[in-house]
């Protein structure tokens, strides 16, 4: 049975059942019917292969917390619930820099709008500031999940 095969075994099944039929054979039209039929089911056999490489690309959603290693920040796609109840997705960065115990540890990289030094933990939006390039606030989103950020590149025509 033909649905035993697999696709590609078909389109060269196609293809040979086509190259055999004779010029002289009645069964012309039927050949090149089989062919362009063989001809098609490639084309979406690779079509089928692409979108299932896109697919298997796309985002893995994770539940909890990041495991962000202490001192360091890292971006991610987050996904919470609105007001109305529909699923939102953003981006946000996720810090794990506490304080230190000892107070004469240093300054931290970051400090709030006053000047004081600013241990970020948890996640943080981006956000701009007239006087500066920009600064993080902490997020007051309920995170569901995350995921690893990936820039998204433009559309192309056509997609």
């Amino acid at each position: 049975m033909t649905n035993q095969k697999t696709n590609r075994e078909l389109v060269q099944a196609g293809h040979a059942l086509a190259n055999a039929l004779s010029t002289d054979s009645p069964l012309m039209e039927v050949a090149k019917l089989v062919s362009d039929i063989s001809t098609r089911l490639d084309v979406a056999v690779v079509r089928g292969d692409e979108l299932q490489q896109k697919l298997d690309a796309q985002v893995i959603w994770h539940s909890g917390t990041p495991a962000v290693a202490e001192g360091s920040s890292e971006r991610f796609w987050v996904t919470h619930r609105l007001k109305d109840g529909s699923l939102h997705v953003t981006d946000l960065t996720f810090f794990n820099c506490p304080a230190p115990d000892d107070e004469s540890f240093g300054d931290s990289d970051m400090c709030t709008p006053d000047g004081d030094a600013y241990w970020p933990e948890g996640w943080h939006d981006l956000c701009s500031h007239p006087d500066f390039d920009y600064y993080y606030q902490k997020s007051d989103l309920d995170v569901l999940a995350y995921a690893q950020f990936i820039k998204p590149e433009p559309a192309k025509d056509g997609e």
